[in-house]
C-alpha cells in the first residue's frame, strides 16, 4: 500500500505561518516592552527579590516599589537617566556608574541658581560633623532612598509627611531596629524623650529632624549626637515656632483664623504658644492694664486719706487655710500660664507646675463645692437684709473712684454687699470650675474631637480656658485692689492669713453665715 501524497494546503501551512509572522513584526509598532526600563523592572519590579552578592556572599532585596517610585520626586525620570554606565549588561559588571546627586543638582554653571535650595557644599560641611559621619557604611541614600525621595511640599497631609520623613529615623533608632546600620533605642523612644511633656504626643506630631538638628536653616543636615540636641521648648512653642520653618513650611495659610495664630499647625496640633489668640491677647492687655492703672491713679487720690479700720472678726483656721492654699495655686497657675502662653524661659519646670498647680487647685476646689452644697448653694455668699441692689453699688464704686473716696465695703451686719456677693458666686461657682474642666481636657485631649470646624479638636477648650484664666486674672487684681485700698489692709490680711489671736473669738452675723474674705 503506497504512501499519499501530502495536500496542496498542508505543504502551504508552514510557509503561510512564516508569513504572518513576519508580517505582524514588520507591522507592529514599539511599545513599552520594548523600553529598556521594563527590562530593570523584570528584575527590580515587586518583592521581595532577594539576591546574593557573588563576592561577599551577602542577601540583600532588589526590588523597587513602583507606586512609590511614581510618586516621588525622581518618577518622571527613567531608570538609566541616573543609572547610566554599563547597566545595559547584564549581568551587571563592577565598573557600572550611577549619577551623584550633584550630578543633577549643580551647584555651578547651568541649572545653579534654579536649584538654590540644594547646597551640596553645605551640606557636606554640615554631615561632615553630624552625628552620621563616624557611622560605618552611612551614605546619603541611607537616609534619602533615590526611589522614594519626596519634598515636603508634595504631600497632602502633615500626618503622611512626618510618616514619611521619619521613617529613616525610625528604621534604625528603634528598639527592635534590624537595619544594618541600626543602633536602637535601648529603652524605647519614650523613655529616650521622658524629658518631654507627654512624649508620646510629641513623637506622632513632629519631626525627629525638628529637634535633632542645629542652626536655622530649613533644611539642615547637622544632626547632633544626642546630648547636644535641641531641648529649648520655646523654638516651637512660640510665635515665630520653628514649626513654621520646618514641618510647615510648604503650607500655604498664612496670618490668623477666628483669632488664632499659626493656622496651618492647628489644623493639626493645638501646640501653645504658638498658636495663640490674638483677640484674647489684646483683652488680657487693655483689661489688666487698664486696672493697674486706675488702681494707680485712686491710691494717689487717696494719700492722706485712712478710712475706719474695721476689718471684721477673723476666719476660721481651716477657712484660712484653704484661702491662702487657693492663692498661692492661682498665683502659680497665672505666672506658669504666662510663661507657657508667651513661650518665655524655663518652660519646662513651667509645664510641670502648671500641670500640678492645677491638679492640687481641683484637689481644694472639690471639697469646697461639696461644702458649699451642705449649706445652700450661693447662701455663704448672699447678703442679708436691704441693701442697695447691683446697679446701685456699681455706681457707687464708680463715683467713688472718680472722687478718690473710701470704696462702699460692708453691707448691713458686717455681710458682703450685693455686687461682691455676684462676683464671688460667679467666680467661685461658674469661672474656676469651669477653668479646672478646661484644664484637665489638657491632660487628656484625646476626650475631644479630632476636629471642629477643620481645626484641632481641643482649640474650643483652649480658646475657654484662656478665656477664664483672664477673667480670675481680673477678679485677682480687683480683689488685691479693693483689699489694698479698703479699710485697714493691713488688718484685712492679717483677718485671712494671719494666726487667731488669743481670747478673740469669732462672731456670725443674724444669717449665721461667715463673712466673705
Amino acid at each position: 500500500m503506497g504512501v499519499a501524497e501530502p495536500s496542496f494546503r498542508r505543504r502551504l501551512a508552514p510557509l503561510f505561518g512564516m508569513f504572518l509572522l513576519l508580517l505582524a513584526v514588520a507591522t507592529a509598532r514599539p511599545t513599552k516592552a520594548a523600553d529598556p526600563d521594563v527590562r530593570c523592572e523584570g528584575c527590580h519590579a515587586g518583592g521581595p527579590r532577594l539576591v546574593t552578592d557573588p563576592r561577599t556572599g551577602t542577601v540583600r532585596d532588589i526590588a523597587v516599589a513602583i507606586p512609590e517610585l511614581q510618586r516621588s520626586a525622581h518618577g518622571p525620570l527613567a531608570c538609566r537617566d541616573c543609572h547610566s554606565g554599563r547597566f545595559t549588561v547584564f549581568p551587571h559588571p563592577r565598573d557600572r556608574t550611577t549619577r551623584a546627586c550633584g550630578d543633577c543638582h549643580p551647584r555651578r554653571g547651568k541649572g545653579a541658581q534654579a536649584d538654590a535650595a540644594y547646597d551640596f557644599p553645605r551640606i557636606a560641611r554640615e554631615f561632615g560633623v553630624s552625628a552620621h559621619a563616624g557611622v560605618k557604611g552611612f551614605r546619603c541614600e541611607s537616609c534619602h532612598a533615590p526611589h522614594a525621595v519626596r519634598t515636603l511640599a508634595s504631600f497632602a497631609t502633615t500626618r503622611a509627611a512626618l510618616a514619611h520623613q521619619n521613617g529613616p529615623c525610625l528604621a534604625c533608632h528603634r528598639r527592635d531596629a534590624g537595619d544594618p546600620l541600626a543602633d536602637p533605642s535601648k529603652r524605647g523612644l519614650a523613655l529616650d524623650h521622658a524629658f518631654l511633656p507627654r512624649p508620646l504626643r510629641h513623637l506622632r506630631s513632629t519631626r525627629c529632624v525638628d529637634c535633632h538638628r542645629e542652626g536655622k536653616a530649613a533644611v539642615s543636615h547637622h544632626l547632633p549626637t544626642g546630648a547636644a540636641t535641641a531641648r529649648l521648648c520655646t523654638t516651637c512653642h512660640r510665635r515665630d515656632s520653628l514649626l513654621l520653618a520646618g514641618l510647615y513650611r510648604h503650607r500655604p495659610r498664612q496670618g490668623t483664623v477666628l483669632g488664632f495664630t499659626a493656622p496651618a499647625i492647628l489644623e493639626d496640633a493645638y501646640v501653645t504658644g504658638a498658636t495663640r489668640s490674638l483677640p484674647l491677647d489684646l483683652l488680657t492687655y487693655a483689661a489688666g492694664g487698664g486696672v493697674l492703672l486706675l488702681a494707680g491713679a485712686y491710691g494717689l487720690r487717696r494719700r492722706g486719706r485712712r478710712p475706719p479700720a474695721d476689718p471684721g472678726p477673723p476666719l476660721p483656721a481651716w477657712l484660712r487655710l484653704w484661702h491662702a492654699a487657693t492663692a498661692l495655686l492661682f498665683l502659680l497657675l497665672l505666672a506658669t500660664g504666662a510663661v507657657l502662653h508667651f513661650g518665655l524661659g524655663g518652660y519646662r519646670a513651667a509645664v510641670r507646675l502648671h500641670e500640678w498647680g492645677g491638679i492640687l487647685l481641683a484637689a481644694l476646689w472639690i471639697p469646697h463645692l461639696v461644702w458649699l452644697a451642705a449649706g445652700g448653694f450661693g447662701a455663704r455668699y448672699r447678703p442679708s437684709g436691704e441693701g442697695p441692689g447691683v446697679r446701685s453699688l456699681l455706681r457707687a464704686h464708680l463715683r467713688a473712684l472718680a472722687a478718690g473716696e473710701p470704696l462702699p465695703a460692708a453691707g448691713p451686719d458686717g455681710e458682703i454687699n450685693a455686687l461682691r456677693a455676684s462676683v464671688y458666686r460667679a467666680t467661685i461657682l461658674v469661672t474656676v470650675p469651669l477653668l479646672i474642666l478646661t484644664g484637665l481636657l489638657y491632660l487628656a485631649p484625646e476626650r475631644m474631637p479630632e476636629r471642629i470646624l477643620g481645626l484641632d479638636g481641643l482649640w474650643p477648650a483652649a480658646l475657654l480656658h484662656h478665656f477664664l484664666a483672664v477673667a480670675a486674672f481680673l477678679f485677682l487684681l480687683a480683689h488685691l485692689f479693693m483689699v489694698a485700698f479698703g479699710p485697714a489692709p493691713a488688718a484685712r490680711l492679717r483677718r485671712i492669713f494671719g494666726p487667731v489671736q488669743p481670747g478673740r473669738r469669732r462672731t456670725t452675723s443674724s444669717s449665721g453665715t461667715a463673712p466673705s474674705p
